[in-house]
């Protein structure tokens, strides 16, 4: 990728996916007005601390790379509404600064290694979807149902072994996905059915029922 990138003053979205790119030219900081950066599908191993001066950026979308960890510039980005990190290999998210997004909607998680959620998640208030599918996650923090404009969630295919209880102080939840997860069923003649605490009652959903073929 040319220094010259970094003369693009005026460059509102970039799009850099699918490039097998191993390092980003230090110009683009320039780009002082980037709204939308995708850097989806390349090598790159981490992001230079020089992004910081990004501070316009509304969407990152860095899934795909080869992050090992959650990139500390990213927290600089106070004015982010969407964040893709899925498909990395991050461990752990910033205890606290990771609540420190106030305008942030959608935060993308998916496909990583995580096995927990900071408490200071609830501090997201603005948060509309939320992806943590395909995680090594057990348990969640009951702060997830202080987020009250949550609509998705999304925690297929992770470790959890029953229906959290904060759904149902989740009064905005269009779409809960919790497949490949459950296994913690009350047995009775091989009928399983799962509505703990009322969960699912608030919101007209009839509850489900699994049964051994």
């Amino acid at each position: 990728l040319p220094e010259e990138i970094g003369n693009l003053m005026n460059l509102r979205v970039l799009d850099l996916g699918y490039n097998d790119i191993k390092e980003l030219p230090t110009s683009i900081v320039n780009l002082k007005n980037l709204n939308e950066l995708y850097l989806t599908y390349n090598e790159l191993e981490f992001l230079p601390d020089q992004f910081e001066k990004l501070n316009s950026l509304e969407i990152l979308d860095i899934h795909s790379l080869r992050l090992t960890e959650f990139p500390n510039v990213v927290l600089k980005f106070k004015n982010l509404k969407q964040l893709n990190l899925s498909y990395n290999k991050i461990e752990s998210l910033p205890e606290e600064e990771i609540g420190n997004y106030s305008k942030l909607e959608v935060l993308k998680l998916s496909g990583n290694k995580l096995s927990s959620i900071p408490n200071s998640i609830s501090n997201l208030q603005n948060l509309k979807e939320l992806y943590l599918e395909s995680n090594q996650i057990h348990s969640l923090t009951e702060e997830i149902g202080n987020l009250s404009k949550l609509e998705v969630l999304k925690l297929n295919n992770n470790y959890i072994k029953s229906v959290p209880d904060f759904i149902k102080n989740l009064p905005n939840l269009k779409e809960l996905d919790i497949e490949d997860d459950l296994s913690n069923y009350n047995n009775e003649n091989n009928n399983y059915n799962y509505n703990p605490n009322g969960v699912f009652d608030r919101f007209h959903m009839k509850p489900i029922s699994i049964f051994d073929m």
